[in-house]
């Protein structure tokens, strides 16, 4: 080895001395993450099983919705979607995984608890359909109302939050947009992102030009 190359080589070995560092540290952490993963799912299959009737489920405020108002073959078929919900329980788990869920209420519990969780996505996607098929007859207000409640029970589907938004602006409420994102910000999911910058454009492209 020549003395011009001699730097050369003290670079490349602190390469590889950082690089093995880095590497080992690496896979302790993974370690240690698996080792905790596998303790809490352990914990989490011997939880005892909790009172599920304790839990505040997600009611559809049918009163407030305009059933049976209108004859538009899109809106009753969303409708009869919608009231095939409602001897069911819902409940909106986006966010938790099954380990949380079992910790939370109990392993025995975890199927019960998917299906309400199903049920909740089954109710935003219909609630969507039953918003957008008033949307397209006309019947914006009532429209609003039940994407409201959608995006109040925490639904995280863009397409309802983006409608709404085109909403508030054919009724001259583009102000309300702002509000929709402020709720976005609370979502637990990962369409929270893309919601947000979704309805930050819609509402950009509202503003007045100068």
């Amino acid at each position: 080895m020549s003395v011009s190359d001699f730097p050369i080589f003290i670079c490349f070995l602190i390469f590889i001395i950082w690089f093995t560092y880095e590497r080992r540290k690496s896979e302790k952490i993974q370690e240690k993450k698996e080792k905790d993963f596998w303790s809490r799912e352990s914990e989490a299959n011997f939880s005892r099983r909790k009172n599920l009737d304790t839990i505040t489920y997600i009611v559809i405020p049918y009163d407030t919705f305009p059933i049976n108002k209108y004859s538009d073959a899109s809106v009753k078929e969303a409708e009869e979607l919608l009231l095939s919900l409602k001897e069911k329980r819902i409940l909106n788990l986006t966010g938790k995984t099954s380990t949380e869920l079992k910790l939370m209420y109990g392993a025995a519990n975890l199927s019960a608890l998917n299906e309400y969780d199903e049920n909740f996505v089954t109710m935003i996607k219909t609630l969507h359909q039953y918003g957008e098929a008033l949307y397209n007859s006309g019947h914006l207000d009532d429209a609003q109302t039940v994407l409201e409640f959608s995006v109040s029970s925490g639904s995280d589907l863009k397409s309802t939050y983006i409608l709404l938004g085109n909403i508030y602006i054919s009724l001259g409420l583009s102000h309300k947009i702002p509000e929709l994102t402020d709720i976005a910000q609370k979502l637990d999911s990962l369409m929270k992102s893309p919601i947000i910058n979704a309805l930050n454009e819609l509402y950009n492209a509202a503003l007045p030009k100068e």
